[in-house]
């Protein structure tokens, strides 16, 4: 993980026009990791620039109440959280194989729940692990 000031000078390197590569020579961070970063910048279009503006609890930001009591249902029945360093949560539900189609739900409401955090899916034995990784996840689910 790097911290916020890395990430900005990548950003503004890129909006200058240099190239990802020469970027990721100059910064000390790998090249695939400048390309998404210059790809998906982390502020959105409402953003005052930080990630962290973004929980419903702590920033007052709207909250999808409608998907938000889905993955709730779904944390408690299939899912864990987990605190790592610095604080950041990750959320983790278990979506069994034979019904794909609530995978993708659950991807769906993790992304409308906690939309400046990505989702990914984590093949496990007769699973797949949907995880979003997350300052806030503690503050939405006991």
């Amino acid at each position: 993980m790097h911290d916020r000031a890395t990430v900005d000078v990548v950003l503004a390197l890129f909006a200058d026009g240099v190239s990802t590569d020469e970027i990721a020579r100059r910064v000390g961070v790998s090249p695939s990791t400048v390309r998404r970063w210059c790809r998906a910048p982390r502020s959105g279009p409402d953003s005052d620039g930080s990630r962290r503006d973004r929980c419903p609890i702590c920033h007052a930001v709207g909250l999808d109440d409608a998907e938000y009591a889905y993955l709730l249902g779904q944390y408690l029945g299939d899912g864990h959280i987990v605190e790592g360093r610095r604080g950041v949560a990750s959320l983790s539900v278990f979506c069994a194989d034979d019904w794909p189609g609530v995978r993708a739900e659950v991807e769906r409401a993790m992304c409308a729940v906690m939309p400046t955090s990505s989702v990914s899916s984590v093949r496990r034995a007769g699973c797949r692990e949907v995880k979003s990784y997350s300052t806030h996840w503690t503050c939405l689910f006991p």
